[in-house]
């Protein structure tokens, strides 16, 4: 036999022992850390995301009242209008031209990918350059 092979007899003698030993405790104790969030004591991570725990969320949903919501920009605001109707608009009329695929004219998919790239545009142009907030965090 080359180097590093056992014969038949090593072989059984070893899985032997492996078998002999499969009921034996470990020689050094698992050490389980307790993790705060955690409800199932199983350690089962599945059951712990699955469970609720109700008092959390309260606590954390006591103290935030959202903001009235903004009203929409009055009639003389064009630049939203037009961004509205372009991006509503231009999708409707790319879906429409999608559903009456034969039917439709060839030139209201363009006017329909024109009008989502000019309602995008507009979008983007009307945001302010610069914000008024102190914070350095997002504000929805």
């Amino acid at each position: 036999m080359g180097s590093g092979q056992m014969d038949e007899g090593e072989v059984d003698a070893t899985f032997a022992d492996i078998v002999s030993r499969l009921g034996d405790e470990p020689s050094v104790p698992a050490q389980r850390t307790e993790v705060p969030w955690r409800v199932d004591p199983t350690g089962s991570v599945a059951d712990a995301l699955m469970s609720h725990d109700d008092e959390l969320l309260d606590s954390a949903d006591e103290h935030f009242v959202p903001p009235p919501p903004r009203e929409l920009p009055p009639a003389t605001d064009k630049s939203f209008w037009v961004a509205l109707v372009g991006l509503v608009g231009g999708i409707a009329l790319l879906l429409l031209t999608l559903l009456l695929q034969d039917s439709a004219p060839s030139w209201a998919g363009w006017l329909g990918a024109l009008g989502v790239l000019v309602g995008f545009a507009a979008m983007v142009l009307r945001q302010p350059s610069r914000r008024d907030h102190p914070g350095n965090g997002a504000q929805v």
